[in-house]
């Protein structure tokens, strides 16, 4: 945790924002605050540099910390890929921001701003940081909706950010899904 946010700290600093500025957001983003030195957010700075390295950093801070003392510990990246929990967390992720930027080209935007923002803003909501690269209020209806979705996934056990946890979800839905096995076939014994 302090390693990751030591260099978020010097990335940002590479990035262009000032000491301070660098210092608060590195801070905010992987304990998932979201808290900024200017009042508009990120949305202040204009810079894509920024957005992308506070998205890795707040993907990162939503998934499973254990995972990463893992890999660490056994060398292996698998340790992270691997891990149910973190499939679907990208998966859900991904999902959101193909639909969020479906929408905004819809509406006008060009697919490399409706692809930032999107990425952006999914990653955001789903790990309750709160940054946004731009006003989504002024969104159209289905990717704003998309976000409210997002607010009910959370991000991983284990991990810093808010919301229901995604293993809760694999929990539930699995437990969905046996349910209805039984309903559908009583007396099968598996």
């Amino acid at each position: 945790y302090l390693g990751l946010t030591i260099v978020l700290f010097f990335l940002l600093l590479w990035a262009g924002m000032n000491t301070f500025d660098a210092a608060l957001h590195a801070l905010t983003t992987l304990p998932s605050g979201g808290f900024s030195t200017r009042s508009a957010g990120v949305i202040a700075f204009n810079n894509p540099v920024i957005e992308l390295i506070l998205f890795v950093f707040m993907l990162l801070a939503g998934a499973n910390f254990t995972l990463y003392y893992r890999a660490l510990a056994y060398r292996s990246f698998r340790e992270i890929t691997g891990d149910t929990e973190f499939q679907v967390y990208l998966g859900i992720i991904l999902c959101a921001t193909a639909a969020i930027a479906a929408g905004l080209v819809t509406h006008g935007e060009s697919l490399w701003q409706a692809v930032r923002h999107a990425s952006f803003q999914a990653v955001s909501i789903i790990t309750t940081t709160g940054f946004a690269s731009a006003d989504y209020n002024a969104w159209p209806v289905f990717p704003a909706s998309v976000l409210i979705l997002l607010m009910f996934a959370g991000g991983s056990s284990g991990s810093t950010a808010g919301g229901i946890k995604i293993l809760r979800h694999i929990v539930a839905a699995k437990h969905i899904h046996r349910e209805l096995f039984r309903l559908i076939h009583p007396r099968v014994i598996r």
